[in-house]
């Protein structure tokens, strides 16, 4: 007979969202992403349908910010759909299209910061 093995479970490390004051203030100084107005923008978090982004206690990491506008940012709260089917570009066919295009930008927006920045303590 074969012996069973015993389940261990190893914990999870924590995890430790980004925070950003400086990245933040950036964000702010670029056009609105939905609708392309000028600065000043709002730093909006977006999380993007993660759940493990969202919960009790726990603010979405800075590196999920992007620039909108005060009316895009009302929208944003009102209606979803509305939101990711607005987008400006026209290369943009659906909502769907919308969120990637918007998580790209998420990620070029820090990386762009991180590179301006480099050596610097933010």
């Amino acid at each position: 007979m074969m012996k069973k093995k015993k389940m261990t479970f190893r914990p999870q490390p924590k995890l430790i969202a980004f925070r950003s004051e400086p990245l933040k203030a950036y964000t702010r100084t670029k056009h609105c992403l939905r609708c392309g107005s000028p600065p000043p923008s709002m730093a909006h978090h977006e999380s993007f349908g993660l759940k493990s982004l969202k919960g009790t206690s726990k603010k979405i990491p800075d590196n999920f910010v992007m620039p909108l506008c005060i009316g895009c940012h009302d929208i944003r709260g009102r209606n979803l759909v509305e939101f990711w089917e607005g987008f400006h570009d026209c290369f943009l066919d659906n909502a769907y299209s919308a969120v990637l295009y918007a998580v790209l930008a998420c990620m070029i927006n820090t990386a762009e910061f991180l590179s301006l920045n480099k050596g610097k303590k933010i």
